[in-house]
């Protein structure tokens, strides 16, 4: 589209037919930031929204990047302002097509020696109250007392909070007995199996349960002599050999090969006389 030819038929247009009445703004022609001056003859009325539409022709002229692309960019984004008596002809489909324009174009215009704050640094005074004062100044020109805000943070290093964690076994930031709260695997299994009561987890009170779990798979062993493969019957286990694990963990001593053989045939002749005399 050449918007070029579509700006000059609008400014022929309006001097072949000038209008006089209602609202109208002033148009240079040439525009006085591309060296247009204020005479009469570079001067013409648009209503608002011819001038508007005019400025947006500019604004899509000259090639991007280039010094007359920054000036009616930013001109552009300028008549966008709304007064009570100049409503602006604007919509979203003209906003997008001209908005990434204008910030280039304010970044370019904001850049180095542009830039308000050129040259010029926050620094900090720490007064006797112990209440910091921070204001801006040029470099190098701060008044006495004032220091520089990464001096300051030298001088004043963030004190590192440590990040506590409660356990999730016992719900504590330290825990009473690590010993017990280590072995989450085990408290699984004891849940899964065991009767053990989930709801403890995560407060004191594990502990107890932990003690009492413990204190029934020791009854079970050593009291009630009962062999592994009866105690993996007895609660579900898939193998004799978890049973087994389960039992180290706990510190419960298992019994050595030859007593659990003699105790084995002492339970096969029970079982056999038992038999017996059933029948």
């Amino acid at each position: 589209m050449n918007y070029k030819n579509i700006y000059n038929d609008l400014i022929k247009k309006r001097i072949e037919n000038p209008i006089n009445e209602g609202y109208l703004e002033k148009h240079h022609i040439i525009p006085r930031s591309l060296g247009g001056s204020d005479n009469p003859e570079n001067l013409i009325k648009f209503s608002a929204r011819e001038h508007f539409i005019a400025h947006y022709l500019l604004a899509k002229i000259y090639p991007k990047n280039s010094f007359e692309w920054y000036k009616m960019n930013h001109a552009f984004m300028i008549m966008k302002s709304e007064s009570f008596c100049n409503d602006r002809y604007f919509n979203s489909r003209l906003y997008e097509g001209l908005r990434k324009n204008f910030s280039i174009v304010m970044s370019k215009m904001q850049s180095g020696k542009n830039n308000s704050q050129y040259g010029t640094a926050f620094y900090i005074m720490e007064t006797a109250t112990n209440i910091y004062e921070m204001k801006r100044f040029i470099k190098g020109e701060e008044p006495k007392g004032f220091i520089s805000t990464k001096q300051w943070r030298k001088n004043n290093p963030k004190e590192k909070k440590e990040k506590k964690k409660k356990c999730k076994m016992c719900g504590q930031y330290t825990c009473s007995f690590k010993e017990i709260c280590i072995q989450s695997r085990l408290i699984n299994t004891f849940i899964n199996f065991l009767g053990f009561d989930s709801t403890k987890k995560g407060t004191y009170a594990v502990y107890s349960e932990f003690d009492r779990i413990k204190d029934n798979l020791n009854k079970d062993y050593n009291l009630d002599k009962l062999s592994l493969n009866e105690i993996k019957t007895k609660y579900g286990f898939s193998s004799h050999q978890r049973v087994s694990h389960m039992l180290k963990g706990l510190g419960i001593e298992k019994r050595n090969h030859s007593e659990a053989q003699k105790l084995h045939k002492k339970k096969e002749k029970e079982k056999s006389l038992k038999c017996r005399l059933q029948k």
